[in-house]
């Protein structure tokens, strides 16, 4: 959905999405996997800043996509951990 959402984006603009995720599960309407790569295919980088633990399927996801993953240790507050999501390229 995303991804017909975000295609009047040109190509050498910045397709970024940013989960911020505060679970230890995850309840996916179809298969991640197929939706991981149809964003990989369409070129749009997802990070994640867990919350409370990291969860492997999104840290699957930001690696396949080039983003990052972070889980937010006690002493880290959630703007400092938000404030290095600018697009980048």
């Amino acid at each position: 959905m995303f991804s017909l959402l975000n295609s009047h984006v040109p190509a050498h603009g910045s397709r970024e999405i940013l989960i911020i995720m505060g679970s230890l599960t995850t309840t996916d309407p179809g298969n991640i996997h197929d939706t991981i790569s149809q964003l990989v295919q369409d070129n749009i980088r997802a990070s994640v800043i867990a919350l409370a633990a990291e969860v492997q399927v999104l840290k699957f996801l930001s690696t396949q996509t080039k983003g990052a993953c972070a889980c937010k240790p006690q002493t880290t507050s959630l703007m400092d951990l938000a404030e290095g999501y600018d697009a980048k390229d």
